[in-house]
């Protein structure tokens, strides 16, 4: 089974997925992880003085740990929508990190250009600096645990293949989009925690 991303002629797998959403119902497809062992591996992987993200798992009632099996389901994730990115995100439009990678390719920039171009609305230059290093010293293994929530329905409605919201690396997240559309990586399962409640 495969699944045509929009705009592009790329057919990725979808793998175990159905109506677009990650399965997260059988117990064969996460494990339950404590806020402390969560803490912790922000602690060893230097992520620990983000404290938006320590706030969110500090406040969550369930941490589901699992893999994204597929670079299908991983250009599902709901990417974020604001001003230094909007020219990527425009109003009412899907966002899904598949819409993000096309808008990307039909750019024709690379994230250095991007980060060395004039200020403009809807782009700073400056929040594409820290692509740079991602993108030139992209190691699968230094990747890292995305920390996903739910959709907001206005989300959901917005991007309706979507899966869940990237709360967190969403500078990792549009490296590894753009590399896997632009086919110059083989995709790795990427490991994610699904943090519930969505942090307010």
């Amino acid at each position: 089974m495969a699944a045509q991303e929009p705009g592009g002629s790329h057919v990725w797998p979808v793998g175990a997925e159905s109506n677009g959403k990650l399965h997260m119902n059988s117990a064969a497809n996460y494990a339950e992880i404590s806020k402390e062992a969560a803490l912790e591996y922000l602690i060893v992987h230097d992520q620990s003085r983000d404290d938006r993200l320590v706030m969110a798992l500090q406040q969550s009632t369930s941490l589901r740990l699992f893999q994204i099996p597929t670079a299908g389901e991983f250009l599902r994730l709901i990417w974020q929508e604001s001003d230094p990115t909007r020219f990527l995100t425009p109003p009412a439009r899907p966002r899904t990190l598949g819409d993000i990678a096309r808008r990307l390719k039909l750019d024709g920039r690379t994230f250095h250009q991007l980060a060395n171009s004039s200020h403009q609305p809807g782009l700073d230059p400056a929040w594409f600096q820290p692509c740079i290093e991602i993108d030139e010293s992209f190691k699968a293994e230094a990747f890292g645990r995305l920390m996903l929530v739910e959709p907001l329905a206005s989300e959901r409605r917005q991007s309706p293949r979507g899966t869940f919201y990237a709360w967190d690396g969403v500078h990792r997240t549009i490296v590894l989009a753009k590399k896997l559309f632009a086919s110059e990586v083989d995709y790795f399962p990427v490991e994610a925690v699904l943090i519930r409640p969505r942090p307010t």
